[in-house]
């Protein structure tokens, strides 16, 4: 079967519910009292059950590196609960824990046949539909760590509380359309890093806590929308292209209340990738690049040279375009054994004039189905310190062991 054939197949499945809520005789839901509760032993209708464990090893020659980076850590461990609401809407919840906090990483209904048999709606908490690498979880990446450059603009990974549509549709025979548009309350960073910026291994001036302000209108919240396309280059390989957006103004108190000034902030992004698999060994090669323009403004209060007189204040804002990009590569040997490298370039969101560069090497063993270990080198060139308002030049390499064991049913649909 070709792969966009294939695919075309599972995305017919997608409007179809996870799990029957019949019984199996198919006639009525035994077990169930008046108001739909099962009795105190039936477990029928519980949802799907996950576990992850995903821990990390990490070693480098940077005397500067942020405390608790090097040495052995918990990434994270994650409990996700899948199930059918009915026919029509399922539920997703996965909870987060690390050393430190526990977190509601995402909680969502989606509503798989609502609309058309080609599209679906999620509407809860969950990762924005954002690029490529940006909505899977960290313990799905092919490497250790979010790519530094989506770290940098997006803080790895986009998160928000709100609702998408996703829609898709056949082009001809030989390639498919597929898009999504969402709105939310605000765009969150959210990541659990390693290495990287979002770790801590540069970092400007900690930013203010905003203040609340009023009721938001409709162009005060979040969007983000994306569009991608499916080709079939050969029997076995296929190339995707997509593009991305995402803009969130943030509203920000000047003088006083009626002193509201917009601070915008957008995302673009562009994706490639070529994927070539055998499907009768399960080897083969994939080739994955994105590049990220990142478009921001920052306010400051000036307090115009007069101390304690807030009608001197002044409200300046500054805009800083920055962009980036990293491409990664995978040779998968057979279905237990991948070697790849990473690469990323880009500027320094809060100031353009700065950049930096990373290079990794990696090799991934899955032991089985449910458990593998990964083994990566990286290199970092002129990530920026900041210690005591001093900004230091710093290069160094980290090498690192992640060792993820998964249990139970788990997965996030198709990656677009």
């Amino acid at each position: 079967m070709k792969p966009l054939s294939l695919v075309l197949a599972l995305l017919i499945c997608i409007g179809a519910p996870l799990t029957s809520l019949q019984a199996q005789d198919g006639s009525s839901r035994i077990g169930l009292g008046d108001y739909g509760q099962t009795t105190v032993l039936d477990n029928r209708f519980n949802p799907a059950i996950s576990f992850i464990g995903d821990m990390v090893a990490t070693w480098s020659d940077d005397e500067g590196i942020e405390a608790g980076a090097d040495g052995f850590k918990l990434r994270g461990a994650e409990i996700g609960l899948f199930g059918a609401v009915d026919n029509a809407y399922e539920f997703h919840g996965i909870i987060f824990f690390d050393d430190e906090d526990v977190e509601l990483e995402e909680a969502y209904v989606m509503a798989t046949d609502w609309l058309t048999p080609t599209s679906h709606i999620k509407a809860g908490r969950f990762n924005m539909d954002f690029g490529k690498l940006s909505p899977i979880h960290d313990a799905e990446l092919p490497m250790m760590d979010k790519p530094s450059v989506l770290q940098e603009y997006i803080g790895g990974t986009l998160k928000g509380t709100g609702a998408e549509l996703h829609w898709w549709s056949p082009l001809g025979d030989t390639s498919l359309l597929r898009g999504s548009i969402g709105i939310f309350q605000s765009a969150d960073s959210d990541a659990h890093v390693i290495l990287g910026p979002g770790g801590g291994h540069h970092h400007h001036e900690d930013e203010e806590e905003e203040e609340e302000g009023p009721l938001r209108e409709a162009g005060d919240f979040a969007i983000n929308a994306r569009l991608s396309t499916l080709f079939d280059v050969t029997d076995s390989a296929t190339l995707q292209l997509g593009g991305s957006l995402m803009t969130a103004p943030e509203r920000v108190f000047g003088v006083d209340e009626d002193d509201i000034q917009d601070i915008n902030r957008s995302v673009m992004g562009l994706d490639l990738t070529y994927v070539d698999m055998d499907e009768s060994n399960g080897s083969g090669f994939r080739f994955q690049a994105e590049a990220l323009m990142n478009d921001q403004d920052e306010g400051e209060l000036d307090d115009g040279g007069t101390a304690g007189d807030p009608s001197d204040d002044i409200f300046n804002v500054t805009n800083t375009e920055a962009s980036g990009f990293y491409v990664m590569a995978e040779r998968v040997m057979d279905s237990n054994n991948t070697i790849g490298f990473s690469f990323n370039q880009y500027e320094h969101a809060e100031d353009s004039a700065e950049e930096s560069s990373d290079f990794g090497v990696f090799y991934t063993k899955k032991l089985n189905e449910f458990n593998r270990l990964r083994f990566e080198v990286r290199s970092f060139k002129d990530l920026v310190l900041e210690e005591e308002g001093v900004e230091e030049l710093v290069d160094f390499t980290a090498v690192s062991l992640q060792w993820t064991v998964q249990l139970g049913s788990h997965g996030h649909g198709l990656e677009w």
